[in-house]
Order: structure tokens, then sequence, then C-alpha cells
């Protein structure tokens, strides 16, 4: 092998070209200078090559590019040794560079010949340019069509932000005209109150002064004017029981809640106890659940609740009819329905909500005691312990009085109804 390539360079031979034929000086340096200059550019032709596709990741077929890269460049050394051999005949050098190139250029073919169909399939300047139009036509749209939801999307903003100030503005007025419902509820409350409470000293005089009437007229009163003083004497009495239900319901208002920890079957027993006689003259049947919760809540109050819708369920029965009492209790989302269930003469369903009103009578005082009072005082304990109350019923199918507690934090006493 080293025998070969120092006999690349044995140049005993063969003799220089100067002295192959009668070469003129002008004659050999254009063939010297022409064969250096070609082979300058060739070499600086592979290295601008080299140089694009090292720069350029993304070029297509580098290894093409390559392979030009080195045809050129063999082309190039061939010249440089052709003007070398003008003093060093190196034939044999040259015979191999040839062979070398003549090697590479057919790899080029090869590769070119392979690459041919792709390339073919690569589409045009022309139709990348089409193309490219077409991409900034559409993304032209895209972006107007951008624009146009972007301005879409402000205008709401904007809308949505005068909405809400304006839901503030509301918000605002509102609070304002809860406060002020507050402050006249308060005065009403406070009203209601003292007229109750003033009341009662005229009711009393008026009552005594007509048994003293009475007592002082003696035999000399006749029929009829003791009739009208009865008459005013009932009246004055059915308006004291006024005064005292309307005082009440005012308490129940006023009164600073005590919450504690109340078992719901203990105040229960306290409705029942105070209500034993009553139950007993009317035989009536009670009937409690195995277990009742244990709420937060005033428990003197939760007794007058039951009191009042126990002793509404013993009045209210048909003619007859064994009173049966039922206490139901069912936990539901963040509280407990409690109910208290009848056998009585039923409600009719359109009245439903007009029962929980004040002084709202279905029947005559002749037909049911009482006054009016009950269901109203029962409606403000179950609100101010954050919950609500309702009726199911039928006339002649017995009632059903619900109402949920434990679903909102009881509301702090203020005196305000």
């Amino acid at each position: 092998m080293g025998d070969f390539l120092l006999g690349l360079f044995d140049t005993s031979d063969f003799p220089a070209r100067w002295f192959c034929g009668e070469w003129s000086a002008e004659h050999g340096w254009l063939h010297i200078t022409s064969d250096i200059a070609i082979f300058l550019a060739y070499a600086m032709i592979p290295l601008t090559i080299a140089s694009f596709v090292l720069r350029r990741r993304d070029v297509p077929f580098p290894r093409i590019f390559w392979l030009f890269a080195a045809f050129i460049f063999s082309c190039g050394s061939v010249h440089l040794v052709e003007a070398l051999i003008f003093w060093k005949p190196v034939y044999r050098l040259s015979g191999l560079m040839k062979l070398g190139t003549a090697v590479v250029s057919w790899a080029t073919v090869v590769a070119l010949f392979r690459a041919m169909p792709l390339a073919m399939s690569l589409p045009g300047l022309k139709k990348m340019n089409a193309d490219l139009e077409e991409a900034n036509a559409r993304l032209a749209e895209a972006n107007g069509k951008l624009e146009e939801a972007n301005r879409r999307l402000q205008d709401e903003v904007a809308e949505r932000a005068a909405i809400e100030a304006q839901l503030r503005d509301n918000q605002t007025e509102l609070e304002q005209a809860l406060d002020a419902l507050r402050d006249k509820n308060k005065e009403l409350a406070d009203f209601t109150y003292m007229a109750s409470h003033d009341l009662q000293e005229p009711l009393r005089k008026l009552m005594s002064f007509s048994e003293l009437l009475r007592e002082d007229a003696g035999d000399d009163l006749g029929p009829d004017a003791q009739e009208d003083l009865d008459y005013i004497v009932d009246a004055a009495e059915r308006m004291k029981a006024l005064v005292h239900s309307l005082l009440r319901l005012s308490r129940v208002g006023r009164a600073q809640l005590e919450l504690t920890e109340v078992e719901l079957a203990q105040a229960v027993d306290e409705a029942l106890e105070t209500l034993s006689t009553r139950i007993e003259d009317a035989d009536a049947e009670v009937v409690l659940p195995d277990t009742l919760p244990t709420l937060t809540a005033d428990q003197p109050l939760l007794v007058q609740l039951f009191q009042n819708l126990i002793g509404n369920a013993i009045k209210f029965v048909a003619p007859g009819t064994r009173p049966r009492v039922e206490i139901t209790a069912k936990e539901v989302e963040h509280g407990w329905l409690v109910g208290v269930k009848d056998n009585g003469i039923g409600i009719d369903p359109a009245l439903a909500e007009q029962i929980f009103t004040p002084f709202r009578r279905l029947h005559t005082r002749s037909e049911y005691a009482g006054s009016g009072i009950g269901l109203s005082i029962c409606k403000k304990i179950v609100e101010r312990h954050g919950g609500v109350i309702r009726v199911e019923s039928a006339p002649g199918e017995g009632a059903h009085f619900l109402f949920v507690l434990g679903v909102t934090e009881p509301e702090p006493s203020s005196g305000a109804n």
C-alpha cells in the first residue's frame, strides 16, 4: 500500500509537460492560469454549498447537495493537478483523481435519479406562490373574523360591565329599601306593642264600670238595658282577648332569642304537659316518632310552636271524631322537616297561605273558639329560627303542618318584624 502511494508521485517515467512538445511561454501559462482559476472557483462553489446546507437545516435533498459539493471540488482538484504537471509530471496521481471524480460524478447521477420522482412531486414556485396567496387570504379572513369576534367580545364586556354597575346600583337601592322596611317594621312592631299595652287599661275600666253599673242599678235595670250591658261586656272581653293576642304576637317578634341545644322530644313533652287537660278531655291520641333531633333553637318558642299546632289539631276536628295527632320528623338537606299531622276537618288548599295571616279565621267563633292569631305566631317562630312553614291539607282529610328548622342561622333579635 505504501509503495502504491509513493508510486503516485513517481515522475521518473514521464517528463514534465513543459518538455512535451514545443510549448511557448504564453501558451503554457494560459493553461496554468486557467486551471488554477478553475480550481479556485471550483473550491469556492462547494464551500458556498456546504455553508448553505449547514445553515438551512430544512433544505430538501441535503445528500445531493453534499454530492454536488464533492463532485465540483473533485473537478477543481483535477485542474489543480493539471497545472502542477507542467513542472512535476504526477500523471498517476492525476489518473487516480480523475477516477475519484468519475466515481463521485456517477454517485451524484444515481442520487439525482432516485430523488427525481420526489422532486417532481414538489410544487413549483408558481404553485407555492398561489398556495401562499391563498393561505394569506384565509389568514386575512381569519384575522377579520377574529377582529370582529374581539369587537363583539369588547361590546359584551362593556354591556356586562354596564349590567353589573346597574346591578350594584339596584343592590344598593334594595339594601336601602330593606333598611327602610326594617325601620318601618320596627316602628310598626313598637306601635303594636305600645297600642296593645295601652289599650288594656281602658278595657279594664270599661269592664269594671259595666259591672259597677249592673250592681248600682240592680233591679232597676230593665231587660233591654241588661241585654245591652251584656253586649258591652262581651265585646270588651273579646277586645281584651284580641289585645292579649296582639301582645303575644308582638312579644314573639321582640323577644331576644336564647339559643341552646334543644332536644325536640323535650320541647314536645313540655307542650303536651301544658295541653294535658285538653288532651284528656278530648280523649286525643298523640303519636310520637321513635327519635327526634337535637337542634340549636330557643326552647320556650319551640314549646309554644308545638303547643299551638297540637292545640289546633285537637280543636279543629269534626263532631264525634276522636282527635289523633302525629308528630313527624325527617332529615332533609341542611336541616329537618318537622310536622304535626292530624285527622281534623282539613283546609282548602286555596286558603293555605291565608291561615297564617293574623286574625284570619276560616270559621265563626260559635263553631271554633279562638282569636285567629295562633298560626301567625307559629309562622313568626319558625321564621325567626331561619325556617319556613306550610300546610298540606284538603277539606275533610286532616292537615299536616310542616316546617323546616336548621336550614339557616336563626335571625338575631332586633325587635323588627
